[in-house]
This record gives structure tokens, C-alpha cells and sequence, in this order.
């Protein structure tokens, strides 16, 4: 499940690059403790495939896939540090050069798979394809803080990531918040639509905007989250 219904003592597992839940208070970690490679962190796979299967926890529920989006395929993308799966469909991406994905559509479907690419699919590349796919699929000025630590990311061992699920929190023509629920945690980033370059991008312009974590649902919040995934469709 997202653990979304764990009580606000528990000191959550850094996620990929953000927050610490600890005595009920918000602590901001800084770059040093970045943990992006926590994003990438390992997760057997008879854990993942029962996490994957069980019930929804409190304060989330599965919906269906809405109307009119398109069939998505799930294409891997692997290198010694992780591997994931990218969502790909009609609403893109065009491009599909590895670590330079672009061209979703200005849709609610183009900006949730554009998120997902962005977030799981940058961060599995080796260091300094990781952080140029950074370049491309973040804006804001906390792009090249996380960039720079890709490049300096410590070894690890190899681990896979990826949404089970997600949540869109609003949506506009030009902005998009959505929140990726993993195996353990959930993952939660903002987007804005890219006159310019007409695209999706992650938007990174400060520590409340950077990809955090989502592990606890506010009082009286609920997400809806939809399955899927490669396991999910």
C-alpha cells in the first residue's frame, strides 16, 4: 500500500529526494542527505509483487483508468543502477531517445505519464545520463541541485522503482499535481506546461516543489488511486 495511514511518529524511509516525518514535524533534508538514490532503492521482488496485490491502505481507493485515455505499453529501461518501466502511448512521448523522452501531449493522461517518465524513468539512468535527463524533464531552479548530485551519486547496488498507482490532485491545461503511488510509499510532483518547448516538465523551484514524499494523507483527504503500472496496464 502508500502507507498513507501510518501515524505522524513514524520517521518514514527517505524517499527519493525529500522530507523526514519525525515526531509529527515536517524536517527538511538538505543536499547532502538528498537520498535520490533511496528513489532507487531495493525491493525484493516477492515484497514488491505482495505490495502490489494488497488491499489499498486507509484513506486511499483503487479507481478505473478514466475515460478516453489511451492504451499504454510499458517499455523497460535498465543500466547497471536500476531499471524501470516508462509508460508510452498516443499521448506520447514522440521522442523516444533514452533519457531524452519528450513530446506528450497537453492532456491529463501526456502530463501523469510525462511525471512518471520524468521521476522514475531519470533517476535508474547511470550518473551522467541521469542528470542531463534531469535538465530535460525538470524547470526550476532546484534542477541543477538535484542534476549535480546524479553526478556525484554514490554506488549502489542495482534496485528497480516504479508506480503501482497514482492520483491526480488537480489539472489545468498548463499545470498538473500528481501523486505516484509506489509498493511502499507514494511520491508526489508538480508540473507546469512548457510553452517554449511545448512539453511536460517537472517543476523543481524550490524545496516545496521538489518531488517529496506524499507518505501521509492530510485529515479528511483521500486519494484515488488508479492501478497502474506494468503489472496494471
Amino acid at each position: 500500500g502508500s502507507g498513507a495511514g501510518e501515524s505522524a511518529d513514524h520517521m518514514t524511509r527517505l524517499p527519493g529526494w525529500g522530507w523526514l516525518l519525525v515526531a509529527g514535524g515536517l524536517v527538511a533534508v538538505g543536499l547532502a542527505g538528498f537520498a535520490v538514490g533511496n528513489l532507487i532503492r531495493h525491493e525484493p521482488a516477492q515484497a514488491r509483487d505482495a505490495a502490489a496485490q494488497a488491499p489499498a491502505a486507509a484513506g486511499t481507493q483503487d479507481t478505473g483508468i478514466p475515460a478516453g485515455w489511451s492504451p499504454v505499453q510499458w517499455r523497460a529501461v535498465t543500466s547497471p543502477v536500476g531499471g524501470t518501466h516508462i509508460p508510452v502511448s498516443a499521448a506520447g512521448p514522440t521522442i523516444s531517445a533514452r533519457g531524452q523522452w519528450s513530446g506528450w501531449e497537453q492532456t491529463e493522461q501526456g502530463a501523469v505519464q510525462a511525471g512518471c517518465t520524468g521521476l522514475y524513468g531519470c533517476a535508474v539512468l547511470e550518473n551522467a545520463e541521469a542528470a542531463q535527463c534531469t535538465r530535460t524533464h525538470y524547470s526550476g531552479a532546484w534542477t541543477e541541485e538535484i542534476a549535480r548530485w546524479f553526478l556525484a551519486r554514490p554506488p549502489g547496488e542495482y534496485t528497480e522503482v516504479g508506480p503501482v498507482g497514482f492520483d491526480v490532485r488537480n489539472y489545468t491545461d498548463d499545470t498538473a499535481t500528481v501523486v505516484y503511488r509506489e509498493s511502499v510509499e507514494t511520491m508526489i510532483i508538480n508540473l507546469a506546461w512548457d510553452d517554449g518547448q511545448q512539453d511536460w516538465r517537472i517543476v523543481a523551484s524550490s524545496n516545496e516543489t521538489r518531488p517529496r514524499n506524499a507518505h501521509q494523507v492530510a485529515p479528511g483527504e483521500q486519494y484515488d488511486f488508479i492501478s497502474w503500472g506494468p503489472d496494471h496496464g
